[in-house]
């Protein structure tokens, strides 16, 4: 059988055909979440995982250098009064978006100086992205791949919690749209 081309009206007729029978994207999407959710189809990390990953990496060595930057300033950790102390809990999700690696360092940097000028005690780490999970029954290693991750943490000392938290709303980590859970120190 000869191949013939098809003339533009039988193209056009062939491409509206084949449009015709999609489904609409939110049918599609609902399909796909329930075959997810079944185990019939697993999640594929995507080039923009692996970014998103890296892009945390990045965020959580620039706050480990900023801690060391203020740490070594101020000559030691600071010892913070457990009256007055709260911890910062850095998290981050799907909306965190880190800006350039040595920007973010020097905003951290100068965030931390800028609070030990003003006589705010100051203390942090990074933290790893894998861990342990662990319940009376089980240990569960985690990868630091879970939705929302933990990252770092800051203690600071302030007089009150008004005072705290205008030390949480001022870190650079929410402006990345980063999430901050800020607990005081319990006291007995």
């Amino acid at each position: 059988m000869d191949q013939e081309e098809l003339t533009p009206e039988e193209q056009a007729a062939f491409k509206a055909m084949a449009s015709a029978h999609l489904p609409p994207a939110a049918l599609e999407n609902r399909i796909v979440a329930e075959l997810k959710k079944e185990g019939l189809i697993k999640k594929t990390r995507t080039m923009n995982t692996y970014i998103k990953y890296a892009a945390g990496i990045a965020a959580s060595v620039i706050i480990f250098f900023a801690g060391n930057i203020v740490g070594k300033q101020t000559g030691s950790v600071a010892e913070i009064d457990p009256l007055n102390g709260y911890i910062m809990i850095l998290k981050e999700d799907s909306n965190f978006k880190p800006g350039d690696p040595m920007e973010m360092f020097e905003e951290y940097a100068s965030w931390m100086n800028g609070l030990y000028n003003k006589g705010v005690k100051i203390t942090g780490q990074e933290l790893k992205n894998d861990a342990l999970e662990v319940t009376a029954s089980s240990t569960t290693q985690l990868d630091g791949t879970d939705e929302r991750r933990t990252t770092g943490y800051f203690i600071i000392e302030t007089k009150t919690e008004e005072e705290a938290l205008a030390v949480v709303k001022d870190n650079p980590h929410l402006k990345y749209g980063g999430i901050i859970e800020l607990k005081a120190f319990m006291n007995r």
